[in-house]
């Protein structure tokens, strides 16, 4: 009865129908030796109002879901089976043709996928190791015809989905054997591309596409992966080494510790994505829209991310070394611990972005925009912010010894036990900046706006460099 429930679940998920014809029913009992008066057993019903209409359902989808999983995980087993079935190992033909029957009817659901990884996470782990083996050796040749499975004649129409629900569920499946078994990592670059192509394809069409695609730990270095839909996808510690993703979107997908080094991103979006922990060594950004992106140690020495999209971006402790940030939106970021030594970051926007104790050596920051931001403690030493504007900004305890400061906008910022030796501050505008402990030791002040700011608090303030007209505001005339 068992084994009859199995393959009714999996007729029902075939034919893409709730229910099955009684004649139908009756054949498959048939086969299996179970008189139809025994369905009573079953958690099924009868449906109809005649015995020319009636048809059988299951009585809980859940039911059906699960035997349907059942059924193809046995029918799977048995491409390695030697004794216990056939009594031999099945051909690739053969193996191939399974394939083809069990996949190639409709995308499995994702409460089907649930239960089929339930029962696959229960077998025994040497019968999935030997089993994606196979799979792995058959893969090649499945490549080779983009899935298209020879078929017999007696299916009058096919779908032109039908390879890639072939294609999707045999992955899908694949990838819940084992982490051990890497399918693609040897294969040509050609059959890998092959590959790529057809996620492509899948993800391109609503009717076939795959939420949350299976892709981590997958070797995809120098894949052209360009304008495909890979949201939500799972690329956790894959390998997209010098990858083209331009224009691709990857819209909250698991990139956690990927591999993207001199990857081509450039217009990608990335909103929402887990980058954390990410190789992005070089990579293009350009343009590249990550908003609220978890990017959070992850490494972007030397990477393009001019023009980009980072509104509240989590880059905590990330190194970003040698960036290009012109004109990047950040406003809202997290860039706490950050290493943006040498980055240029001309013309951004940081509004109100959180930048504290981030290292920011010799940083163009050329117009930069960071009215609000906090920048307590961080190092700015020797770094350029001509012209910033850094209104109401907090830059208690930072380290601006050297910098470059002429004509910014700090009204109403807070200054306090801050090192600003040497700084050039000429034409700075300085109304109602707190300098209480700052430290003015040979600051260039002359021309800045000094109204209301509290200079005498500072540190050296007699010291710092003042126009004529300053000194007798500051009573220094004469020195």
């Amino acid at each position: 009865l068992l084994a009859l429930l199995k393959e009714l679940a999996f007729l029902t998920f075939k034919s893409c129908t709730e229910a099955l014809s009684l004649p139908l029913v009756e054949r498959v009992s048939e086969k299996y030796g179970v008189d139809t008066g025994l369905l009573s057993c079953l958690p099924v019903n009868l449906r109809g109002e005649d015995s020319e209409s009636l048809t059988v359902e299951f009585s809980h989808r859940s039911i059906r879901e699960y035997a349907t999983a059942r059924y193809i995980y046995e029918k799977m087993l048995e491409l390695i089976d030697k004794a216990k079935q056939s009594g031999y190992l099945r051909t690739d033909e053969e193996a191939i043709s399974t394939i083809w029957k069990l996949f190639s009817h409709k995308q499995i659901s994702e409460s089907t996928r649930s239960y089929l990884k339930e029962v696959v996470d229960s077998g025994n782990l040497g019968e999935r190791k030997e089993l994606a083996s196979r799979l792995k050796k058959l893969l090649p040749t499945l490549l080779e015809v983009d899935f298209m499975v020879e078929f017999d004649g007696s299916e009058s129409h096919v779908s032109p989905y039908r390879p890639l629900y072939t294609f999707a569920n045999f992955w899908i499946f694949a990838k819940m054997l084992t982490h051990e078994v890497s399918y693609i990592d040897e294969l040509p670059h050609d059959f890998r591309q092959k590959f790529a192509d057809l996620v492509r394809y899948l993800q391109s069409n609503p009717k076939t596409f795959v939420s949350a695609i299976p892709l981590d730990r997958t070797n995809l270095a120098g894949i052209d992966l360009s304008r495909t839909f890979l949201t939500h996808a799972n690329l956790e510690r894959a390998n997209l080494k010098g990858a083209n993703l331009e224009a691709t979107d990857l819209s909250m997908a698991n990139l956690l510790e990927a591999n993207l080094e001199q990857a081509t991103l450039q217009g990608a979006t990335l909103c929402k994505v887990n980058l954390s922990k990410a190789i992005l060594h070089r990579a293009d950004l350009q343009s590249a829209n990550l908003k609220e992106a978890n990017l959070s140690e992850a490494n972007l020495l030397m990477a393009n991310l001019e023009g980009a999209r980072l509104e509240k971006v989590n880059l905590h402790k990330a190194n970003l070394a040698g960036v290009k940030l012109e004109r990047a939106n950040l406003q809202g970021a997290n860039l706490t611990e950050a290493n943006l030594w040498r980055a240029s970051l001309r013309g951004a926007d940081l509004w109100a972005a959180d930048l504290s104790q981030a290292i920011l050596r010799e940083a163009n920051l050329w117009r930069a925009d960071l009215r609000g931001a906090n920048l307590r403690e961080a190092d700015l030493q020797s770094a350029n912010l001509w012209r910033a504007d850094l209104r109401k900004a907090s830059l208690r305890a930072t380290n601006l010894l050297g910098a470059n400061l002429w004509g910014a906008d700090m009204w109403g910022a807070n200054l306090r036990e801050a090192d600003l030796r040497g700084v050039d501050m000429w034409r700075a505008d300085l109304r109602r900046v707190d300098l209480r402990d700052a430290n003015l030791q040979e600051a260039d002040l002359r021309g800045a706006d000094l109204t209301e700011a509290n200079i005498k608090s500072a540190t050296g303030w007699s010291d710092a460099l003042y126009d004529e007209e300053q000194k007798k505001l500051l009573g220094l005339s004469g020195k």
